[in-house]
């Protein structure tokens, strides 16, 4: 609840920043596809056939689309997909306003884009 409440105040916060962080197309990271599962996939995770990522009646989340075994593994997220503490758990605010100012060019930015969708009442 706590990420996704710092997320929700950083998006509408960053949203309303004008000064953009100014990224040369050298340090502009390029992405196959701004689709979050296929990111995730591009990357060396996993998200399970039978799972959809949507909106539902509380909220967005993993959904399965059909009977999913006991046992077998749903998704695997590969670390440096993460936006992580690095000493202050303020660290992952900061990292992650600085990653959503650089829009497109961000390596988060299918994850950005996926989050900003998310409208969360505070």
């Amino acid at each position: 609840i706590w990420s996704a409440l710092t997320l929700s105040v950083l998006v509408s916060a960053t949203n309303n920043v004008d000064a953009d962080i100014i990224v040369d197309e050298e340090e502009c990271f390029h992405h196959e596809t701004d689709d979050i599962r296929q990111w995730v996939i591009n990357n060396g995770g996993y998200i399970h056939e039978n799972l959809d990522i949507r909106s539902g009646q509380y909220g967005r989340g993993f959904f399965a689309k059909d009977h999913i075994p006991e046992g077998v593994d749903i998704a695997r997220v590969p670390l440096d997909l993460v936006i992580n503490q690095e000493v202050h758990p303020c660290d992952v605010v900061k990292k992650l306003r600085d990653e959503m100012r650089r829009g497109e060019c961000s390596k988060y930015w299918p994850y950005i884009k996926f989050m900003e969708q998310v409208a969360i009442d505070i």
